[in-house]
């Protein structure tokens, strides 16, 4: 499982794993809606919305306004399409990328959609503090990331 450090799940991450499980899956990709998709990595879908067709780090064009909550999980698949990743401009391997490579493999990539609760903190603002010190704030409040429905915070 990776878990972004610029992202809080409100609703927890519970139903992340059990989802791999219970589906039978090499890769979960929860998705919300986004604002400024062009900031995120962005998942294209198919006609019906039920398939993932391609996914894109930061896309200047994006073809959806999905982007990747942060919190993915991934079975040992992702170990053999790891060496054929290429580094990103940013010189990193990205999780979109593996992602495409996944889906592109043939590999079984199933969408999980976040509609409430996905809160994407990256480099912006909350008023005029910025978000990272203020997310951190919530969780050593005890007020943010939850592991489960009705779980206690998770610091």
């Amino acid at each position: 499982m990776t878990y972004f450090g610029d992202n809080l799940l409100k609703i927890g991450i519970k139903a992340i794993p059990e989802k791999i499980t219970n589906e039978k899956a090499d890769c979960i990709v929860p998705l919300t809606p986004v604002k400024e998709p062009q900031r995120y990595g962005i998942v294209e879908l198919s006609e019906d919305g039920k398939k993932a067709l391609w996914c894109f780090e930061k896309p200047k064009e994006p073809l959806s306004y999905l982007a990747v909550t942060g919190v993915c999980a991934f079975n040992s698949s992702v170990f053999e399409v790891y060496p054929k990743l290429k580094s990103s401009w940013r010189s990193e391997m990205e999780i979109p990328d593996a992602i495409s490579l996944l889906i592109s493999e043939g590999f079984k990539v199933v969408l999980h959609h976040v509609e409430d609760g996905a809160s994407v903190v990256g480099r912006a603002r909350i008023g005029k503090e910025p978000k990272i010190p203020s997310a951190n704030g919530h969780l050593l409040k005890g007020e943010g990331l939850f592991v489960g429905e009705k779980a206690t915070p998770y610091l």
